[in-house]
């Protein structure tokens, strides 16, 4: 057998992720959400999903979602919503944040 056929692969874990719904307009929108959301301390990766309004933050602040659903919002009136996050199932849930300007 070639030596390439037998390496082993490891998995690398998956850090904490918290899906969060928010209205995304475009892919600008996105950008600029995403560009707030990489400062926040513990947010190792985002992810943005403009046709279903929802962006996912991975890393360790994950675990404090509901900081992180303050944090990302872009205008005062804008709501976030949390659709799932670790220890939360994946169920929507039905507390919604305001975010702080």
């Amino acid at each position: 057998m070639f030596s390439c056929c037998t390496k082993k692969t490891t998995a690398v874990p998956l850090s904490p992720s918290a899906v969060l719904g928010l209205e995304l307009h475009c892919e600008g929108c996105a950008r600029k959400v995403k560009k707030i959301a990489r400062k926040i301390p513990g947010v190792e990766n985002v992810t943005t999903n403009v046709a279903a309004n929802q962006m996912t933050l991975f890393g360790p602040a994950a675990n404090d979602v509901d900081v992180l659903a303050l944090s990302v919002g872009v205008r005062p009136e804008q709501i976030v919503t949390i659709i799932s996050a670790p220890g939360r199932g994946e169920e929507p849930s039905p507390a919604a944040a305001r975010s702080q300007g």
